[in-house]
C-alpha cells in the first residue's frame, strides 16, 4: 500500500513539474501571438516566438528527463538505429507524395519545418508524459494527456469571438484533441516509436490546416503506404528482440 502511495505521489509530481515548465515557456508566446501580435516586429522574432511556443513541452521533457533520471523509465523514443531510417521514411511519406503530385519541392521544406516545431510537442506529450503516466490505466492516461494538451493551447481557442462562440469552439476542440490524444497514444504505445505520433501529428496539421486542397489525393495514398509499413513494423521489432537487441 505504501509503495502505491509513493508511486501516485511521484506520478503527480512528475506531471505537475512537467506541465508547469511547459506552460511557463509556451504561454507567454501564445499570449503574444494571439493577444499582442504587434510586439513581434520582425520575421526573426516571429520565428523565435513560434519555436519557443511549440517547444515548451519539449524543453520541459528534457528538464524532466534529467530531474527524474533515477525514477523515469523511457519506453517511447526514436528507437535504435536499425529502425531510425524506417521511422524517418514513415514521417516523410505524405510530404513526398505531395511533392510528386504537385511537382513542387517546397513540401520537403514544409516537412523539415514541421519536424522541428512538432517535435517540441511530441517529445513532451508522448515522449515524456505518456511514460510518466504509465502506472495509471490506459483510458485515464490518454484522457489526462488530451485535457492537458488542449488546455496548454491557452489563448488559441479564446482570443477571438463572443463568449458563446468561444464556448462552442471549446466544446468542439476538447473532444477533438482528446480523441487525437487517444489515437496518437494507442499507436505510440503499440510501436513505441516517437516517429509515429510525430508523423501523424504533422499529417493532421498539413491536411486540415495548411493544405486541405491536397487531402483527397494524399490521404488514401499515404494511409496505404503507412498501413504496409506498420504491418511490417512488429516483425522488425521481433527480429531485433530475438537477436538480443532491446526493442527500445
Amino acid at each position: 500500500m505504501l509503495q502505491i502511495v509513493r508511486e501516485k505521489r511521484l506520478l503527480l509530481k512528475k506531471t505537475a513539474i512537467f506541465y508547469f515548465i511547459a506552460c511557463s515557456i509556451s504561454w507567454p508566446f501564445f499570449w503574444v501571438r494571439d493577444r499582442s501580435p504587434e510586439i513581434l516586429t520582425s520575421a526573426t522574432l516571429k520565428t523565435l516566438a513560434q519555436f519557443l511556443m511549440m517547444w515548451g513541452p519539449g524543453i520541459s521533457a528534457l528538464f524532466c528527463f534529467v530531474i527524474f533520471r533515477k525514477t523515469h523509465k523511457r519506453t517511447i523514443t526514436f528507437q535504435r538505429r536499425q529502425l531510425f531510417l524506417r521511422g524517418a521514411l514513415f514521417y516523410i511519406t505524405p510530404f513526398a507524395i505531395a511533392a510528386l503530385i504537385n511537382r513542387d519541392l517546397h513540401f520537403f521544406q514544409y516537412a523539415a519545418l514541421s519536424f522541428i516545431y512538432i517535435l517540441g510537442e511530441e517529445l513532451g506529450w508522448r515522449g515524456f508524459l505518456q511514460d510518466a503516466l504509465r502506472p495509471i490505466s490506459t483510458v485515464k492516461r490518454f484522457l489526462i494527456i488530451g485535457v492537458l494538451w488542449e488546455f496548454w493551447h491557452f489563448t488559441t481557442r479564446t482570443s477571438i469571438g463572443t463568449p458563446f462562440q468561444i464556448l462552442l469552439r471549446l466544446c468542439i476542440s476538447y473532444p477533438c484533441v482528446i480523441l487525437l490524444a487517444f489515437i496518437l497514444g494507442v499507436v505510440t504505445e503499440r510501436f513505441r516509436s516517437l516517429w509515429i505520433p510525430l508523423a501523424l501529428h504533422a499529417f493532421v496539421d498539413f491536411v486540415l490546416m495548411d493544405s486541405p486542397e491536397h487531402a483527397i489525393l494524399i490521404i488514401p495514398i499515404a494511409l496505404g503506404i503507412w498501413a504496409g509499413m506498420l504491418w511490417l513494423w512488429p516483425k522488425y521489432l521481433d527480429e531485433l528482440s530475438t537477436s538480443g537487441i532491446p526493442k527500445n
